[in-house]
Formats: C-alpha cells, structure tokens, sequence
C-alpha cells in the first residue's frame, strides 16, 4: 500500500500503467488501500481537535466541543471519506458510456480510490486543523490521479478524461451531499 501510494504520487504514469495490467478487484482495493488510507485523516482530525480546538472566524483558537464524542468523529470523517471516493466510483461507472466505453466497476472504483491517495495522506497534516489548505492542495493533484486514471483504467480518450472527471466530480458531490442530507435529517450526524 505505502509503496503504490508513494508511487502514485511520484510517477503516477508509470504506476497508472502497472495498476492497469493487474486483475483488479473492488474489494480487494476497499481492504488493502482505501480502509488503511481512510483511517489517516479521521484520526489527525480528531487529534487535531484535541490538541488545538477549532480556530474561530476572528482566528482565536476555541476547544474543541466537549459534548461530542472524538470516536464518532473519527468515524464520520472515515466513512465521509470513503462515501466520497464510492459515489465517485458510482458517477464513473454510470458516465463512461457516454465515452464510448464500457463500464466496469473494478476499474472504476479503481480510479476513484488510489486518485483519491493524496487526500488521504496529506489528511495526516490535519493534526493541526489550520493545514487543511494543504489537503485543498493535495485535491488538485488527485484531479490529475483521476484525469490520468481515466485514460488508463477506463479507457477515456485523452481529449475528453477533463470532461469526463470534471462530470463526474459534480455528480460525485450532489450524490454525496444527497447523502449527508439524508443521514442529518435521520440524526445520524
């Protein structure tokens, strides 16, 4: 896991390339890479919370809320995560027709979860709340993860894998907004 991920921060053609000749499998991927990456962010956060608070909008630091468990929010940042990289999957999966190619899920989940490995890893600066501008940071290169992996897993032609994960993205984010809409008016957040 630590040796794709470094990979596909420092030469994601290559390791593109080398992930596409592998039997892919999506639970395979969900165990041994996005559940171990997942854990990274959930876990800084609260720490994060726990040692410095929250900064309030005039920039004083405040503590963290006591009435709320640091487990449950680890969790919610760990499945909020992880719900991310699945509804990516999902807007993948549906929209690669539209490219003239066929849909596979492994391949899809593919992209979608070893893209999303520098989220993950910069997820640990979130020790100290104030660095998660180095995570929006690490977002522009997981769109290049995604934009690369498109063309090599899901066979998007070059000329349109910016559209294709451009799309998909929104999709991605309606679907997760959907989602914690749904879990927020249920009492689950």
């Amino acid at each position: 896991m630590l040796r794709r991920s470094l990979a596909l921060i420092a030469s994601p053609g290559r390791e593109w390339a080398a992930i596409a000749v592998e039997p892919l499998s999506a639970a395979a991927i969900l165990l041994r890479h996005a559940l171990p990456l997942a854990v990274i962010p959930a876990v800084a956060w609260e720490i994060g919370l726990a040692v410095f608070g929250l900064a309030a909008f005039d920039g004083e630091l405040q503590p963290a809320r006591l009435d709320r468990s640091p487990l449950i929010g680890a969790a919610t940042t760990f499945l909020g995560s992880l719900v991310c990289v699945a509804s990516l999957a999902v807007a993948l999966y549906a929209i690669v027709p539209v490219y003239e190619v066929r849909r596979n899920w492994a391949r899809a989940w593919a992209v979608a979860a070893y893209g999303a490995t520098p989220v993950w890893l910069a997820g640990a600066l979130l020790v100290q709340p104030v660095l998660i501008l180095a995570v929006l940071v690490a977002t522009l290169h997981a769109c290049f993860l995604w934009f690369l992996g498109v063309q090599a897993l899901l066979q998007v032609p070059a000329r349109a894998a910016a559209e294709c994960v451009a799309i998909a993205l929104l999709i991605s984010t309606v679907l997760t907004m959907l989602a914690g809409g749904l879990l927020g008016a249920a009492g689950m957040l």
